[in-house]
């Protein structure tokens, strides 16, 4: 995942000085196209994480592993209410 996020970025900011580059754009207006660039970079892989965490479907495997934790921190608070 790490790298189609750089992968994204990277074209991101290679269209950006592409833009600028084609529009023959002065210093100042060439590091505003590559700031925008890199926010619309951001933002289609802060999309594209947020989409890949909330729909993501759990694995039994993974469910087991959850509920086994759960009951482990349960017992554990149950204990610690004890001693109090």
């Amino acid at each position: 995942m790490v790298y189609i996020y750089s992968l994204i970025f990277i074209i991101t900011m290679a269209l950006g000085g592409t833009f600028a580059w084609m529009e023959n754009y002065t210093p100042v207006q060439w590091v505003m196209a590559m700031t925008i660039s890199g926010f619309i970079g951001s933002s289609i892989i802060a999309l594209m994480f947020t989409f890949f965490y909330f729909f993501r479907k759990e694995t039994d495997q993974e469910k087991v592993q959850r509920l086994e934790d759960e009951v482990i921190r349960l017992k554990q608070q149950k204990q610690l209410k004890r001693l109090e």
